[in-house]
């Protein structure tokens, strides 16, 4: 018979809703910290609403230290204290590489050197990837975020394709921990002047009764034209709008069953792509983009026969990437080429415990269908040309799979062995001006995860496990022809699966006034897909774009994706934070990857070079008083470079300058309801970006924001 704490456990193994459980079991539930705990007589504002646990590892909910796996969770407490502009200034100073094609769009993260489709993202354990072009960032709202739980390493049972690991977005459910009754407000408005030049507002509505809870709201987003830092001034076209809602409601069926409904829409109105204006090649290039997402979860935590939890999730996402372009050297011509994605799936898991054993077991299944045109528009004569989009029109993507996993507890012994199986079938023909292309496939595979934990003492825990991944061509990786950074991509329905397999060990450390975590990673990848000059496209192997037959200076090769030998990615990992008073907090974490093609004996493309961040925090414990954070963010030059980062143009010979950037930032609580927050990013207003990027990051900028809660 369970306890209320296990039964507790359970439903936060199966909901990303910590608000949820915290409410059903608000007297049972223990109080975890990932690092030391802040002082009982803190204000609000300066501790988390929820305990610090993770569920993205082994879908249970654990605190990171007792995980065999190198974790970091982002609280509630450090999303207020950052009070960033968007997901990615939120992830780069926990431990997440990222890069960004233009400012406010196509912001990508890297994990362990795998960036794109090796990274499985997730929005309340919903997978948001697809079978088309990797997916932006951007399209999170970051002011919807209650928590990030960033898991480092292959998924495996969690999903396959994550060959670098695994970012779970969980959103705000219902009110805070602690708060009662069935209306609140909550309001907040965020102004950057100088560099991002960024004004937000949000808007909510939440509260509970006793059987049901919910959260709605909006946001609204509006870029100026970036100015970046010492030496390039204001960066013009770069400005756009960014708006959203999104809405949630738990409904208590009975006390062990819970359905659940969200909703969520994002759109990104009309980013300009600022480096193909100053490469000189466009007059016009803009990437508009919307994301919406519906999902029905229902959640049974009665004991049966066969499970002691049970959870049954379906959702509908669909994805629109948009391009509207004239080319300089065809100031004439409109071309716009919308790409749709249209995805449904449905997860059924369940959970059972069975002495020292702990069951997770499920089946994951999703179809979606591809829509891709492209329409030019001669603005002289108005006649319109459709054509060949970015993918095969009418395309489909489909994929089954499912998994079992048992977590074993031996005393100071605490092993998990995990296994899933995925299917992964395209389908799609086209007879078209790219060629005659038959992507229809299917591709199969068995991955799995052995893992362990040792608690050498109460403080101090060893980690090492072994785990495989397997990612699967998507249409993207099969059919793409459109303008790339390495070249014009064409169509490659020959391109095979990549494999990989991670080794890892690591020490972590629990103290009252010390936690720390270090890992140690060594990956082998098989088959590994990657962009190459390959190819011809209409008999020539580069793309002709005023259709004379010589390869002028602005004409790029033609490239596709193809499978090439196997790489080796390796590094250390380091996360620690030190309170030597209650008072003061310290904070730094450090990123390595070396990534190399073994056949070729070269460094892989656009590998992050070291990176990290550091800060200092004073938040004395008297309610009211101001609180303040030193954050230093860095990263080393890369001059590790690839025959690919070469001709890139965002990387080059000299590869990518080094990165030393302070920030300043502050908050008080004006009165129990009202917050103010103010920051000096970048204060020594330096000129740089991220490894791999299209344009600089904002130079020094004041940052000023209000939160009203009612």
């Amino acid at each position: 018979m369970r306890t209320p704490l296990t039964r507790a456990a359970a439903l936060l193994a199966l909901s990303p809703s910590l608000a949820l459980a915290q409410q059903k079991q608000d007297k049972q539930e223990p109080t975890y910290a990932a690092g030391p705990a802040a002082p009982a007589n803190k204000p609000a504002e300066q501790r988390d609403s929820l305990p610090v646990v993770v569920y993205s590892v082994n879908r249970a909910a654990e605190r990171p230290f007792e995980t065999a796996r190198s974790v970091t969770v982002i609280t509630s407490d450090d999303i207020r204290r950052r009070n960033p502009r968007n997901l990615m200034d939120l992830l780069l100073e926990s431990g997440v590489f990222m890069h960004q094609s233009a400012y406010g769009t196509n912001m990508v993260p890297f994990v362990r050197g795998f960036d794109g489709k090796g990274v499985l993202i997730l929005v309340d354990g919903v997978p948001v990837n697809d079978a088309m072009q990797r997916y932006d960032a951007n399209l999170i709202d970051v002011n919807m975020v209650e928590r990030v739980e960033i898991v480092r390493g292959v998924g495996s049972v969690l999903g396959s394709e994550a060959l670098g690991g695994t970012i779970n977005v969980i959103t705000k459910h219902g009110p805070a921990r602690g708060e009662t009754g069935a209306v609140h407000a909550f309001l907040s408005s965020r102004y950057a002047g100088n560099g991002a030049q960024a004004a937000t507002g949000r808007a909510e509505l939440y509260g509970r009764t006793e059987r049901l809870q919910y959260r709605g709201g909006f946001s609204y987003q509006d870029n100026g034209d970036l100015r970046a830092g010492k030496g390039a001034g204001l960066l013009t076209p770069t400005a756009f709008i960014e708006r959203g809602g999104n809405a949630h409601l738990d409904w208590y069926v009975t006390g062990d069953k819970t359905l659940s409904v969200d909703g969520r829409q994002r759109e990104l109105v009309d980013p300009p792509r600022y480096d193909r204006y100053a490469d000189g090649s466009s007059l016009q290039w803009l990437e508009p983009k919307a994301d919406r997402v519906g999902s029905v979860r229902f959640e049974d935590l009665a004991d049966r026969r066969f499970w002691s939890a049970l959870r049954v999730t379906g959702y509908a996402h669909r994805r629109e990437e948009g391009q509207t372009r004239i080319a300089t050297n065809r100031p004439t011509v409109y071309s716009e080429t919308p790409s749709v994605g249209s995805t449904t799936g449905a997860n059924l898991e369940m959970a059972s415990y069975v002495g020292a054993h702990s069951f997770v077991y499920g089946l994951d299944v999703s179809t979606e269908r591809i829509h891709s045109i492209r329409r030019d528009s001669n603005m002289t004569t108005g006649v319109v040309t459709t054509s060949r989009g970015l993918y095969t029109d009418n395309s489909t993507y489909a994929t089954q799979a499912a998994y079992v996993q048992d977590r074993m507890a031996f005393g100071r012994f605490v092993p998990t062995l995990g296994l899933r199986w995925s299917r992964f079938d395209s389908k799609g023909y086209e007879n078209t001006s790219a060629g005659e292309f038959d992507i229809t496939g299917s591709n199969a595979a068995v991955t799995a995860t052995a893992n362990a934990l040792f608690k050498a003492s109460r403080s101090v825990n060893l980690a090492a496990g072994v785990t495989s991944g397997f990612r699967a061509p998507n249409i993207e990786d099969l059919a793409t022809l459109d303008q790339r950074g390495l070249g014009y991509e064409i169509p490659n329905p020959g391109v095979k699966p990549e494999r990989i397999t991670t080794y890892e060990a690591g020490v972590k450390v629990a103290r009252p006034k010390l936690s720390a975590n270090l890992f140690y990673q060594y990956s082998l990848v098989t088959d590994v897909m990657k962009r190459a000059v390959s190819g011809t496209y209409k008999g020539l192997d580069f793309f002709d774009l005023n259709g004379n037959g010589v390869r002028d200076a602005n004409e790029q090769l033609i490239v596709q994706k193809v499978n090439f030998g196997e790489s080796r990615f390796t590094g250390p990992e380091l996360d620690v934070r030190y309170a030597p008073v209650p008072t003061v907090s310290l904070a730094a974490n450090y990123q390595l990857v070396i990534g190399r093609d073994t056949k070729n004996d070269t460094y892989l493309y656009r590998i992050p070079p070291a990176f990290g961040a550091a800060s200092a925090r004073w938040s004395p414990a008297v309610s009211h008083q101001p609180w303040a954070e030193l954050v230093f963010n860095y990263a080393a030059a890369q001059h590790r470079l690839g025959p690919d980062d070469l001709a890139d143009v965002r990387i080059g010979a000299d590869g990518t300058a080094g990165i030393d950037v302070l920030s300043l930032r502050s908050g008080v609580e004006l009165m129990p309801k009202l917050t103010l927050r103010l920051a000096v990013e970048n204060l020594a207003n330096r000129l740089y970006a991220y490894n791999g990027s299209g344009i600089y990051r904002p130079g020094r900028e004041v940052v000023g924001g209000l939160q009203y809660q009612y």
